[in-house]
């Protein structure tokens, strides 16, 4: 790094391996390694199965690990234990995006749990600051000069546009948020015009549009919601999943204008907006209820919890969430669950 905190930590060398033309649903057993002949040093065997070409699938979706690699490492086991086919990950990975040290504890806690069997998608959050440090740990698709801050994929029944927000929060006239937007735009046009194969839209970025914490207020979040709400609106995007607000929220399915959300009775009219915003970040406080919400769980003292995370299983034509409040023994609690038809 040469800005930020982490700067008089020595530079480290990342590689980068593409593994390309692999079947669907098939399992896979590798190993990493290398050095001179005689020499070289190899990682222990590892396994992976990618994801299948149909059928029903669940992801695990968690967010905000930034500040205990303990919770985070509880987060993990319970995506293993639940056999999720993939991750989501709604940003705020360290405290400090540039430090390398920081990454290195954090996956380290994964390593011997999730880490190298399941693939998992991050955008990076505020804290990542759009560092080098993110996007040299994590392997992201796309291409051009912002490659990797913004994408989409298809998972099964749902196309997922996924993006780093921080050029649009707090610099939208910058090329990078121009471009952002633009893609956003161009490309769930192209996923609404494929929605009888795919039928589900997903959106995943950190800040959140429609949360009713600490941040709700702060200019940042409302310029993310002014920007991005008319195109949620307008692609009638499904559900969107965001990080940020240390807590759990979700609202009814609804639309704008952002400054004042409608709520829609038919689900498929609407866009749900969900926060799930605790792998192992500091709890904070509710806002208290507004007319949209529909559900609001904290993981503070007075709740017997240490941190919340989600799951999302798809099929051809149904999406059902289910938030856990995490425990750090005994089994964790359902805390809520919806599904969306189309």
């Amino acid at each position: 790094p040469t800005v930020g905190i982490g700067t008089t930590e020595p530079p480290v060398y990342m590689h980068e391996v593409d593994v390309c033309g692999l079947t669907p649903g098939t399992t896979y057993d590798y190993q990493v390694g290398g050095g001179a002949q005689g020499a070289d040093v190899w990682s222990t065997s590892q396994s992976f199965t990618t994801l299948p070409a149909s059928g029903k699938l669940t992801i695990g979706v968690s967010g905000d690990s930034r500040d205990d690699a303990s919770v985070f490492q509880l987060v993990q086991q319970r995506m293993h234990d639940q056999a999720v086919a993939m991750q989501l990950f709604s940003g705020d990975f360290v405290l400090w995006g540039s430090q390398e040290s920081l990454y290195q504890s954090w996956l380290d806690k994964a390593s011997t749990v999730t880490l190298g069997q399941e693939m998992i998608l991050p955008v990076a959050g505020n804290h990542e600051n759009s560092s080098s440090q993110f996007y040299g740990n994590f392997a992201l698709p796309g291409d051009g000069p912002f490659a990797e801050a913004f994408f989409s994929v298809d998972i099964g029944s749902a196309h997922v546009v996924m993006f780093d927000d921080q050029a649009i929060a707090t610099q939208p006239s910058v090329d990078e948020a121009v471009a952002a937007l633009k893609f956003i735009d161009d490309d769930l046009t192209k996923a609404e015009a494929n929605r009888a194969s795919v039928p589900f839209l997903v959106a995943v970025h950190h800040r959140a549009e429609f949360g009713n914490d600490v941040h709700a207020k702060d200019a940042d979040e409302a310029q993310t919601r002014t920007l991005l709400n008319p195109i949620w609106d307008k692609h009638h995007v499904d559900l969107v999943i965001n990080g940020h607000e240390h807590n759990y929220e979700r609202t009814q399915p609804i639309t704008g204008p952002a400054s004042a959300p409608v709520v829609q009775t038919d689900a498929t009219k609407g866009t749900t907006y969900v926060v799930c915003a605790g792998a192992g970040a500091q709890s904070e406080s509710s806002g208290g209820a507004t007319p949209y919400d529909a559900k609001q769980v904290s993981f503070d003292g007075a709740t017997p919890y240490v941190g919340v995370y989600a799951t999302l299983a798809l099929d051809a034509h149904t999406l059902t969430w289910t938030a856990y409040g995490l425990k750090a023994s005994g089994t964790d609690d359902s805390v809520d669950t919806f599904t969306l038809t189309r």
